[in-house]
């Protein structure tokens, strides 16, 4: 555990093992190998401003793509709204929960192959290993995934919210692009013209712009021109 301010992230980091899932009624086999995932749990007293689900998720999950960058050399997006994925699969999933204080999970695939998320039935999943060519110490990225949450939170203390904004919107990819919003009163399809903390600017296609606010959309998909969502890579 980490000492710091309050308004500073205190980070508790460990490592387990990538379950297996095992269908009902199917007979007991033997367990594939089991490799460890970096698994960081940030607990912390954000300033009110800095409260918001959509920049939290923001900060947690621009620090995991810089994380993979520096891993592994590649490029990661941003799947609205918490997850992020390498060359189109999953190799982390970020969760926020918000009472009297605030909890930022971050669940890093690292070590595991790809007989491992075949044998736990998670086709869409990868992890960095997959993409490195030499071996990969999960404790080393963990602690870069903490270098990283360090530095993007101080430059939110420090009224640096441009940075962040910038960073998020490049890793999530659609901007400029047609794009299918899920929100809780349905589905807003439009071309992307901006995103920002303050809102996602929508063109529809009869001309008119729309503004969503971010923590109201559930999900943000590409759409192809035949009206269909896309995956990311």
């Amino acid at each position: 555990m980490r000492r710091a301010s309050p308004a500073k992230p205190q980070a508790a980091t460990g490592w387990r093992s990538l379950p297996t899932r095992k269908p009902r009624g199917a007979a007991s086999t033997a367990e594939p190998g089991r490799r460890p995932r970096a698994r960081a749990c940030c607990c912390l007293f954000p300033p009110e401003h800095l409260r918001r689900p959509a920049i939290l998720t923001a900060w947690a999950a621009v620090a995991v793509c810089r994380t993979v960058q520096k891993t592994v050399g590649i490029q990661a997006r941003i799947k609205w709204p918490n997850d992020v994925l390498l060359r189109g699969k999953k190799v982390c999933g970020i969760l926020i929960e918000q009472g009297r204080w605030t909890v930022v999970g971050i669940g890093l695939n690292v070590q595991q192959t790809a007989a491992d998320f075949a044998a736990a039935a998670l086709p869409q999943a990868a992890s960095l290993a997959q993409f490195s060519p030499h071996a990969l110490v999960t404790s080393t990225v963990a602690r870069e995934l903490l270098v990283q949450l360090d530095e993007q939170f101080a430059a939110l203390l420090d009224g640096d919210f441009a940075t962040l904004e910038a960073c998020w919107k490049w890793h999530v990819g659609v901007l400029g692009r047609p794009v299918a919003a899920e929100c809780h009163d349905g589905v807003v399809r439009g071309r992307l013209r901006d995103l920002t903390f303050g809102g996602l600017e929508l063109e529809r296609a009869d001309g008119t712009t729309q503004i969503l606010w971010p923590e109201n959309v559930l999900h943000l998909d590409r759409e192809s021109r035949g009206g269909r969502n896309s995956t990311m890579n």
